[in-house]
């Protein structure tokens, strides 16, 4: 037999063996059982990504009993120019598991789903007209639907399971807001670091928030500001959202919080925070809720670390946690779960605030890395 017959018939017999291969592996990875994606598809194109983000690990989006019983509804800032970029990330990752996601713009976007606010124009002196009629929207729409109210910026991650159990120490139907709190103006929480407020907080404030109402139309480049400020005339107290002493939200990128000496000692920052500002290991709850300033590269990786990887054999991170204060009952209304309210409450009461009620603008707030171009994240 030449040479040309031989390729002829072991051709086949290659193919065929290299098929029964391919099988044995994948099944022996636990793909195919498992319904989680082939290890090919875990690189994957950035628009393919949400296939891939589908992984079911640890039970999924829907793994914790929490999904049913604290019902989030997340809102995200956004505007056209980022529609492909950075909103396209947030709805790629954490935001699938909030229970109902919307993202506010000056724009339809059939791709997002985005509310389109009637603005006249984008800008920091449109901030506050803008969050106001989203929050007006959702107090229009989704009052009665959902029990939290969770607004971020399109480059927020949130981990929304640790939102949701912050939450579930709370009555929805009374007045909460929680967030990073900072001084000036009496106090209000970073609009960066994202801020939630109950079904409750939502109600009081949703009337004001009319065209001639008490927060109203007006040119605030604050927006966070603002919207503390209505909150606190309406009565809605600052919430303590603190985890023995550190904070769960967080207005800058982790490695600012966790590595010691990036961010300067003459920075607003410092002297904003109501609670001193750590850093280090210890400056953020084993139960953090967001980060900000997260460019689309960076969110997506920090999607895999919080859901993807894990030690081998290490223990749930919720095993000796206190099991939530307020569930759901079959009829969906909230009910309370707990003997002594004053246990929910103590966390909860308004803190006197001392400070200047001058605010750094936008620019200001950045730190020198965001400012550069945060070349290092993309």
């Amino acid at each position: 037999m030449n040479a040309h017959g031989a390729v002829r018939i072991a051709a086949p017999i290659f193919l065929v063996a290299s098929a029964f291969y391919f099988i044995y592996f994948m099944y022996a990875r636990g793909s195919f059982s498992s319904g989680a994606p082939a290890p090919f598809l875990q690189n994957v194109a950035v628009d393919q990504l949400t296939r891939a983000f589908s992984h079911t690990s640890n039970g999924g989006v829907r793994n914790a009993s929490l999904y049913n019983e604290v019902l989030v509804l997340c809102w995200i800032l956004t505007h056209p120019g980022n529609h492909d970029t950075k909103a396209k990330a947030v709805k790629e990752t954490w935001s699938q598991r909030c229970n109902k996601a919307v993202f506010m713009s000056s724009k339809e976007d059939s791709s997002l789903g985005t509310v389109d606010l009637k603005m006249s124009g984008e800008g920091r002196d449109k901030l506050w007209e803008k969050s106001r009629k989203a929050w007006y929207y959702l107090y229009e729409h989704f009052a009665d639907d959902y029990d939290w109210f969770m607004k971020a910026d399109d480059d927020c991650f949130v981990i929304v399971e640790n939102l949701r159990y912050l939450c579930s120490r709370y009555n929805p139907n009374e007045g909460y807001y929680f967030g990073r709190v900072f001084k000036p103006f009496g106090g209000y929480m970073s609009g960066g670091a994202g801020y939630v407020v109950s079904r409750g907080a939502l109600k009081k404030l949703g009337p004001k928030l009319k065209e001639d109402g008490l927060c109203g139309h007006g040119v605030w480049q604050v927006e966070d500001a603002k919207f503390g400020v209505c909150l606190k005339e309406v009565g809605v107290p600052i919430g303590n959202s603190l985890d023995n002493g550190r904070d769960r939200f967080h207005p800058f990128v982790p490695e600012q919080h966790i590595i010691p000496g990036i961010i300067p000692q003459k920075f607003w920052y410092r002297d904003y925070n109501l609670h001193k500002a750590v850093e280090g290991p210890d400056c953020c709850s084993d139960l953090s809720i967001s980060f900000h300033y997260i460019s689309p590269n960076l969110m997506r990786e920090l999607y895999f670390y919080v859901y993807r990887l894990h030690p081998y054999g290490s223990a749930k991170a919720d095993d000796n946690l206190p099991p939530p204060l307020f569930t759901r009952s079959p009829a969906g209304s909230a009910i309370a779960a707990m003997k002594d309210r004053s246990a929910r409450t103590a966390g909860n009461k308004s803190t006197p605030l001392t400070g200047s009620n001058e605010v750094a603008t936008e620019e200001q707030r950045k730190p020198k890395h965001v400012l550069d171009g945060d070349k290092k994240h993309g």
